[in-house]
């Protein structure tokens, strides 16, 4: 790999974040769609996505842009702060062509198991024609000792599922608070 690949992989790496669980690390996809699992393995990394199994075959020091978020520091650390160690329930885990992906839901399940409080959503921008059908939301998490984590995300007809592009979302609210007990 040329240092000019290198620099554009690790570009890509700087904008995903990871969540550790334990021994592994959940680095969310480009797209924000699903989460890819990256495992210390013989002192170094291995990932589940499919540019990591191509390319390690060819260089075993090989590193995806999923395995440069974690050696980067783009990492949450994660704990329950009640003693319990949060587990991935199976039923989050996707097996796409042989890979296992962790959807958003198990995401938010092991994000609940660690003391989740409080889930705020604002809309920013309502999909319109002038915009391309472009919604774009901020969501606010807030867990229950007070750590809060803010993103940004965006979706239209081209970066969402076929089952749902015909359908932009529509609505009053310009925000959206739920709080857990």
């Amino acid at each position: 790999m040329t240092d000019m690949e290198m620099e554009r992989r690790n570009q890509r790496a700087s904008k995903l974040r990871a969540i550790k669980v334990d021994d592994q690390f959940f680095v969310e996809s480009s797209e924000k769609k699903i989460a890819y699992i990256v495992n210390r393995v013989n002192g170094g990394y291995a990932c589940t996505c499919g540019d990591y199994a191509s390319n390690h075959k060819k260089d075993q020091e090989f590193k995806c842009k999923h395995i440069l978020a974690v050696l980067n520091g783009n990492v949450v650390m994660l704990s329950s702060g009640n003693g319990k160690k949060p587990k991935l329930d199976d039923r989050f885990i996707s097996n796409i062509q042989g890979k296992d992906f962790v959807l958003y839901a198990g995401l938010l399940d092991l994000a609940h198991q660690m003391g989740l409080s409080e889930l705020q959503v604002e809309a920013l921008q309502y999909p319109t024609q002038e915009n391309n059908q472009m919604a774009i939301c901020k969501a606010t998490a807030v867990s229950k000792n007070g750590d809060m984590f803010v993103d940004v995300g965006d979706a239209n007809p081209t970066n969402t599922s076929q089952k749902i592009a015909p359908y932009p979302a529509h609505g009053q609210h310009q925000s959206e608070s739920k709080s857990f007990a």
